[in-house]
Order: C-alpha cells, then structure tokens, then sequence
C-alpha cells in the first residue's frame, strides 16, 4: 500500500467517525427503516391476523409507584405464521436501499482500516461491505429455516394497562436441538409436529424449553424501570439471563442503572452499569463493575462535566477522575489506576496529516522489522507505566 493510499484510507476514516460519532441514528439509521418498515410491510399486520388471542384474567401490577389492575391476554402463534413473519421482514430489510448503502459503507470502511493494519481473515483479505451485505441475508435465511425446523409454536401470557401500554409479559417455546447429524435428519422429517417434547424424543433430539419474562413498572417512560429474563432449560440444567432497568428522571437529575446477571449452575455472573446527569451544571458520573458469585472483580468509576454542548454536532467532555480497579477473590485491590483527561467531538477541518516517521509496508515487512516495532512498543509502554507509578 503506497503512502497516498494509506492517506487517503486514513482520512476517509475519520471522517467517516466524524460523520457519525454523535446522534443515536448512526451509523445505521434504524429508527428510519423502522418507520419505512411499518408502512411499506404488511407483516406484522398479517402476524396478527394469523395469531390466536383469548381474554384471560387480569392481575394487579405496579405501575409509577401505584398498584394498577392490568387485561390479560393468552396468546399463541404457530411457528408457521411466526416464520412466514421473519420472511417478509428479511425480504424487506434486503430489498431497503437506504439501510444497504448504510451497511455497505460502514463495513467497507471498517475493511480498510483492517487493510491499513495489514489484518486478514484466513491469509485472505478482509471482505468489504457487498460481501458482508450477502452473508447478512444468507445468515438470516439459515436463521429462518431453523427456527422453521427445529422451533415449535409460541405461547404467551401477554397483560397491558386500561390504555394499552404493555405491563408484563410471559412467552414460552419449545427448541428441538438435534444431538447428532441423524437427529437433524429426523428433526427434519418430523417438522410438522416439531415443537413438543414428545416430537423431540421421538426425533433423537433434546427438547430445550425457551422461556421470556417481562414486567414494566413505569417511570419517565414506561421501560424506565423494568425488568426482563430469559431462560432456557432441558429439564435438568438452567441458564438464565436477566436484565434489571432502575430510572429516575425529573427534570434536574437524570439516573440510570442498568444490571445484567448470568445464572448457570452454581455460578453468577453480573455486570452493572450505573449513570447520572445533573442539568444545571452539565455534571455526570459513570459507575461499572463487574463480579463473579457476589464478588466484585473490576470497576471503572468516572466523573466530569460536560461542556460546549452543540446537539447533533458537537460536544467537549472533561473526565475530573478516572479510577480502574482490579481485585482479588478476598475483594482486595490488585490494580488501581487514577487518570483524568478530556474527550470532545468536533467537526474535522481540512484532511488528515501524515504522521512523521518512516513509513512502513505493513504487508511486506519482514520478521526484523516487526521485532523493531514490538521493541519501540514496549519501551513506550514502559515509560508510560514510569509515569503511573
């Protein structure tokens, strides 16, 4: 790659980042091609037509603090209908214009900043976004033709309040997962009844029951506190995952957290993300950690303020602390790093510089020029630890 290139590869870069560094719609314009999606298909129009809905008896839920009484719902759909569902959507999604320029851009971009690193997948170069657009649609194909195999029909619980906001739900199915390459044969013949435990045995497969569990509590919006699980069981083992949302927002001071536990066995797994955000000084904070079995093992706490706040353009962000812990299994610190600095996104003027130094042909280096750069890496890296201590 000649110097030029890399240039030109390196400005495309950053400007791309530029482009799409700031507003919840980049780089995939998703909240677009949801809008195009619901009035240009009619699939979520025919799933409800195809789906099987009796009234069932109402509970008492709370909602924004206060107990509220909630219609209930038994819903079912056949996997059928549900797979003639993701048809229509993949079909859609395949044929948006729009999203696929968006798609391509973003991963030929990506592409070349692998090219620049001299990075391959397999001794082959990496595939750029066309490539990646194709294997998205054959994957989607293999994902609908399975869960056309090997999914049984949907059952669900479904309650939502006097104005039609959903409260909670409980949705149930069950997966035939073939344990050998004769058991797909015979998942495959028997899929007109797949879906039940006794078509799975008779199969040579395993029935894994999948179970989805939500409850919507209410707050700024409705999925401000929350919570939702998903479990998935073969009668003896259970894993489950479960993601717990706490919000509070009025105006002054907005608080977030959001916590993810992975259950399995006899093991717990968690991570925790906490944030606030005060208005009248531009103030935050950022709390992460993670644990194993009740025990902390990481956390990343930061603090700042944030600063010349042009929304959709651009904004400077200071970190007045920036502390990253490690502990050991005691709950002992084994690593503590205090930092601080500032972060900002500007809009890019004029192109990007070429660094100084001697250019290198990554792809035609030799073994002693790698050992150079690993040798210069570790001496800055050393010097860096200096400052640290």
């Amino acid at each position: 790659m000649d110097p030029e290139e890399t240039a030109n590869y390196i400005t495309e870069y950053f400007q791309y980042l530029q482009d799409n560094s700031y507003g919840a719609d980049m780089p995939f314009d998703l909240k677009a091609l949801w809008s195009r999606y619901r009035e240009g298909s009619q699939a979520i129009d025919n799933l409800k037509a195809a789906m099987t809905v009796e009234e069932i008896e109402g509970k008492t839920q709370t909602i924004n603090g206060k107990e509220e009484s909630v219609d209930g719902y038994q819903v079912q759909v056949s996997k059928e209908a549900f797979a003639e569902f993701l048809t229509a959507t993949k079909e859609f999604i395949m044929a948006d214009e729009a999203f696929k320029t968006d798609v391509v851009e973003y991963f030929d971009i990506m592409a070349n900043s692998y090219k620049l690193g001299g990075m391959t997948m397999n001794g082959e170069a990496i595939p750029g976004g066309e490539a990646i657009w194709a294997q998205l649609g054959e994957a989607m194909e293999q994902g609908i033709d399975s869960i056309g195999q090997y999914v049984g029909d949907i059952d669900a619980s479904v309650y939502v309040t006097k104005d039609g906001r959903l409260a909670s739900y409980e949705a149930t199915t069950v997966i035939a997962v073939p344990e050998t390459a004769a058991a797909e044969d015979g998942a495959a013949e028997a899929e007109a009844d797949a879906g039940t435990e006794a078509a799975a045995e008779e199969a040579g497969s395993t029935a894994v029951t999948l179970t989805v569990k939500g409850q919507y509590e209410g707050g700024y919006h409705m999925g401000a506190n929350s919570s939702t699980e998903i479990g998935i069981s073969d009668g003896v083992d259970t894993v489950s995952v479960v993601i717990d949302r706490a919000g509070t927002y009025d105006k002054e001071v907005y608080d977030d957290s959001v916590t993810v536990t992975v259950l399995g066995g006899e093991s717990e797994f968690s991570a925790i993300l906490r944030g606030s955000y005060t208005v009248a000084d531009s103030t935050y904070t950022l709390n992460m950690d993670l644990g194993v079995d009740g025990k902390t093992i990481a956390a990343l706490d930061l603090a700042g303020a944030v600063q010349n706040l042009v929304k959709g353009e651009s904004f400077d962000a200071t970190i007045d602390q920036m502390k990253f812990q490690i502990m050991d299994e005691d709950g002992m610190t084994e690593l503590s790093m205090d930092m601080s600095g500032r972060y900002a996104v500007i809009p890019l003027e004029g192109g990007v510089d070429m660094p100084e130094g001697e250019t290198m042909d990554v792809l035609a280096a030799t073994e002693e020029d790698w050992n150079n750069v690993a040798m210069e890496l570790f001496a800055n890296a050393v010097g860096i630890l200096t400052q640290l201590q």
